[in-house]
C-alpha cells in the first residue's frame, strides 16, 4: 500500500479517540499534533503529509527526505583600527563602514568597533595613547556601526611599530583588559565556538607597521600568544596592510585561515573576501538528521532506515520508515507525527515557526 497526501480538509475527519500514555506523554503528544496549523506547508521534509492504510501483520515501508538546514550564515565582524596619527590611510575613510556592512547584507552579520595605539610611555608611545579599547559592541544596525567608526581618532603614537599584538589578544578575549590609559575594557565580544560552531568570527586588523613584540617592555604577546587567542576564540584575520605591516599581517591570516589586502578605504572589497571566509565554512558544516515517531498507540511502531543520516548543510537525507501494526491494535483511524530532530535538537521548518513534523493518519483494518 503506498502512502498519500490528503488535504486539511480530509485530515480533519474520522480521528480516532486514542487513550493516552500518561499525562506528560499526553501532553507532548497533543502539542505535536496541535502544531500541525503552525507548520509551513513547505516545509523541509517530504511528504509533509500522509495517509496510510496498514493491516495487523503486513509492514507498510513509507520513503521520506529531509532537507538539512543550510549552512549557519552568522557573521560577527569586529574592527580592529589603528588610531594613531600616523596611520593616514586605512578604514576611517567616510563610506568604509557603510560599505562593508552593504556588502554583508546577504549574511546575518553584525559588527563591532575597537581601537588600538600603544602604550603610553616614550619612545613607544605617547601620554593618553592607550593599547585596546572598546568602541562599539556586536551590533546589528547600520547607524550605530557608522556611527562608531565615525567615533575613532588619528592620534598619538610614537615610534612605528604599534602594540598589535597586545591588542589583538585583548580584541578576541573573554575578560576585560586593563588598559593603561581607560582601564577595564572589555573586548569585541566574539560568540562562544562551543556554542556556535557555525558562526564566522573575523577581525580586521589594519596596520602600517611591523608588530612591537616582547621580551621588549611592557609588551606581553607575540605572535604564537596572538595566534593562540584566535585559534580559541576561532577568529580569522582579514589584515590591511601598509608599510612594513605586511609580514605580520600574513602569518596571523595564514595561521587563521585569513586573508590580507593593501589597505584602503574600499569595505565592498573587503566584504567579498569575509564572504568568501563565509562560503568556505558553509562547505564543511555537517548536520545529522534523524526522525522520532510520536503516536499514542500501543502496538503501532515504526523503524527507520537509517535511523540517523549526517549531510553536508542544505543537503537532503532520504529514510525509509516501516510502519507496523500489532493485532491487538483495534481498527480504527489514528493520527501520529514523525519528529525531525538535526543534531539531536527538534529541527525547525523554514519559515523558523514551529518544529519540522510530518503528520501521518494511519487506518488499521
Amino acid at each position: 500500500m503506498q502512502p498519500k497526501e490528503r488535504s486539511t480538509q480530509e485530515r480533519a475527519k474520522g480521528r480516532h479517540s486514542m487513550a493516552r500514555k500518561g499525562a506528560a506523554g499526553a501532553l507532548a503528544f497533543a502539542a505535536l499534533v496541535g502544531a500541525r496549523s503552525l507548520v509551513a506547508e513547505a516545509g523541509v521534509i517530504q511528504p509533509p503529509q500522509v495517509e496510510i492504510a496498514v493491516q495487523a501483520g503486513q509492514p507498510v515501508d513509507i520513503k521520506k527526505e529531509v532537507t538539512a538546514s543550510p549552512a549557519g550564515n552568522d557573521v560577527e565582524v569586529c574592527l580592529l583600527a589603528n588610531e594613531t596619527g600616523s596611520a593616514t590611510t586605512h578604514p576611517l575613510a567616510a563610506g568604509f563602514a557603510a560599505d562593508l556592512y552593504a556588502g554583508l547584507s546577504s549574511a546575518s552579520a553584525s559588527f563591532a568597533v575597537g581601537g588600538y595605539r600603544d602604550y603610553p610611555q616614550s619612545p613607544v608611545g605617547a601620554p593618553g595613547d592607550w593599547v585596546y579599547r572598546q568602541v562599539q559592541p556586536f551590533t546589528d544596525a547600520e547607524a550605530i556601526f557608522v556611527n562608531a567608526v565615525g567615533m575613532l581618532t588619528q592620534a598619538g603614537g610614537g615610534d612605528a611599530p604599534e602594540a598589535q599584538y597586545d591588542a589583538i589578544t585583548a580584541a578576541v578575549g573573554t575578560a576585560a583588559f586593563a588598559d593603561p590609559t581607560w582601564g577595564p575594557q572589555e573586548p569585541c565580544g566574539f560568540s562562544d565556538p562551543a556554542t556556535a560552531p557555525d558562526t564566522v568570527r573575523v577581525l580586521i586588523v589594519p596596520a602600517h607597521a611591523a608588530f612591537h613584540t616582547p621580551p621588549t617592555a611592557p609588551y606581553v604577546n607575540g605572535q604564537t600568544d596572538a595566534i593562540a587567542a584566535l585559534a580559541t576564540a576561532d577568529v580569522s584575520v582579514v589584515g590591511l596592510w601598509a608599510g612594513g605591516a605586511q609580514a605580520d599581517l600574513a602569518a596571523l591570516a595564514t595561521a587563521t585561515g585569513g586573508t590580507t589586502l593593501p589597505v584602503s578605504s574600499n569595505g565592498t572589497q573587503v566584504a567579498a573576501e569575509i564572504q568568501k571566509l563565509v562560503e568556505a565554512k558553509g562547505s564543511t558544516v555537517t548536520s545529522t538528521i534523524g526522525l522520532e515517531f510520536w503516536c499514542d498507540v500501543p502496538g503501532l511502531t515504526t523503524t527507520f532506515d537509517p535511523p540517523t543520516q549526517t549531510v553536508k548543510a542544505g543537503e537532503t537525507a532520504t529514510f525509509t520508515e516501516t510502519i507496523t501494526v500489532d493485532p491487538s491494535v483495534p481498527a480504527g483511524v489514528y493520527e501520529c507525527v514523525d519528529l525531525v530532530t538535526e543534531n539531536g535538537k527538534p529541527m525547525m521548518n523554514d519559515a523558523g515557526t514551529a518544529v519540522l513534523l510530518e503528520f501521518k493518519t494511519i487506518t488499521v483494518t
